[in-house]
């Protein structure tokens, strides 16, 4: 006997069809998440970067969370629809300052330790479902946490590096004078062009036309331990392409070396130092700066944490330039 099944089949096919839409419903609900996740996980890398680089010490930990949270905010809001924004006491919200032990790989908070250095950021997200509601799944938590640290900078990008160099020694002489120092002692400062080509008066001024109006040479990039070749540091023929107008109250990176021999250095570390003056009078040739201790300056000068950690005394640690990155 053949039996007439086009019954059960609509009846099965009526009971499929909320199963088909609701497995269809939650891999589009699905996609939404990873994509929400995705745009998280980005605010969250760029807030922690934008909250470190004001992080100088442990008297500005406020100021550090909130221009993290401030960047949070206008990221979120503007690549996820239902965000509301958040304050530093928003449920599922967690920025927190600290020290980030290199070696170790861990974060430790401690909002008031002078070798502060780090900021973790967490957040949680409570991300609305759609059509996977009709499995009773009304949202997804999307948590998403990174850390950013800073530390002696171990590079600086090509463009970065101002070509004169301070001698490591000379380092003390700041410590004690307002972080000022006179480069016009014979053996305290050196022109470079941060290769081991010996620089001449040309390669120095091509490196400072780059400087001061952008058409010259582009410096290479540069890293702690590189051996780089060195000139006087009283080329008068280089004092005299300077130009005050340019160059007095900027700031710029130099590189901070211990002289081999008299024609060879390496570099140790990063300063970077306000140019207070430049003197070429008479017989006189000199620049005088005012190191930024522990300034961040990855927007201008792109130095950046890499190996190679500074060849510097611990007394003098302070002077030196920081970078920061995600590390966590």
């Amino acid at each position: 006997m053949i039996r007439n099944n086009k019954g059960v089949v609509a009846a099965l096919l009526v009971l499929m069809i909320p199963v088909v839409l609701g497995m269809g419903g939650y891999v589009t609900d699905l996609s939404i998440q990873y994509l929400n996740r995705t745009r998280i996980e980005n605010a969250i890398d760029f807030s922690a970067l934008a909250g470190i680089s004001q992080l100088a010490n442990q008297s500005n930990v406020s100021n550090a969370k909130q221009a993290a949270l401030n960047y949070l905010n206008t990221n979120l809001t503007a690549s996820l629809s239902s965000f509301a924004s958040l304050s530093l006491n928003s449920p599922g919200l967690s920025i927190q300052a600290g020290v980030y032990d290199f070696i170790n790989m861990s974060f430790t908070l401690d909002e008031q330790n002078p070798n502060i250095n780090a900021l973790k950021i967490s957040y949680t997200y409570n991300s609305p479902t759609f059509l996977s509601q009709i499995f009773m799944i009304n949202s997804v938590n999307v948590t998403e946490s990174a850390t950013a640290a800073k530390q002696p900078a171990g590079c600086a990008s090509p463009g970065t590096g101002f070509p004169i160099t301070i001698d490591v020694s000379s380092l003390d002489t700041a410590a004690q004078n307002n972080n000022m120092l006179n480069l016009s002692i014979m053996n305290q400062s050196y022109w470079t062009q941060f290769t081991n080509i010996n620089p001449s008066t040309t390669d120095i001024n091509n490196i400072i036309d780059y400087f001061q109006s952008g058409n010259g040479t582009k410096p290479p990039g540069v890293s702690v331990n590189d051996n780089i070749r060195i000139n006087d540091g009283n080329m008068n023929a280089v004092f005299m392409t300077l130009d005050p107008a340019v160059l007095v109250g900027m700031n710029y990176i130099f590189s901070v070396v211990t002289v081999n021999s008299s024609t060879d250095a390496t570099i140790n570390a990063f300063v970077t130092a306000t140019i207070n003056n430049i003197v070429s009078s008479m017989g006189q040739q000199y620049v005088t700066i005012t190191i930024v201790p522990g300034n961040i300056d990855n927007a201008f000068g792109g130095l950046q944490i890499c190996s190679g950690q500074a060849n510097v005394s611990s007394s003098n640690q302070f002077l030196l330039s920081d970078a920061f990155g995600i590390v966590q």
